[in-house]
């Protein structure tokens, strides 16, 4: 009876330990695929004018920075396959004219909102967690 318990216990081990490389694997995986310099082109549908507002995610630190139109930010993330979660943003607190603040404000808030991710094309879309809409897109650089 122990040699059963034994060996059932170390299967169980095996299999938890393969398990979480897999996760390892995958979540590698999906930050690199999201690594690189975007240029924002829509918030919630609507398309930008401002084609100064950008984001970059780098994958050693899992760090987002950007521009958000007035604003330089920068945070952390977390990523486990396509599922993605944005960490509090320290941003610059230069003030623009009204319009500008505007859009900054829905793009910071998009950030906050999103829960996953795609990249299609060059595209990459963030989506909000509650509700699956698309929150932002942008356009990959290079």
């Amino acid at each position: 009876m122990k040699k059963i318990l034994l060996v059932t216990a170390l299967i169980s081990a095996v299999l938890m330990t393969g398990c979480n490389e897999t996760k390892k694997v995958i979540e590698t995986a999906g930050t690199v695929r999201l690594t690189g310099n975007y240029t924002v082109t829509q918030i919630t549908g609507t398309p930008l004018e401002n084609k100064d507002m950008s984001l970059a995610f780098t994958a050693l630190d899992k760090m987002v920075t950007g521009n958000s139109g007035c604003n330089e930010f920068s945070g952390n993330y977390s990523i486990d396959v396509l599922a993605i979660s944005v960490g509090q943003l320290m941003a610059t607190e230069m003030y623009c004219d009204e319009p500008v603040m505007v859009v900054e404000r829905a793009f910071m808030k998009a950030l906050k909102e999103t829960g996953s991710f795609n990249i299609e094309d060059g595209i990459l879309t963030l989506y909000s967690k509650t509700d699956r809409s698309a929150l932002l897109k942008a356009k990959r650089n290079g």
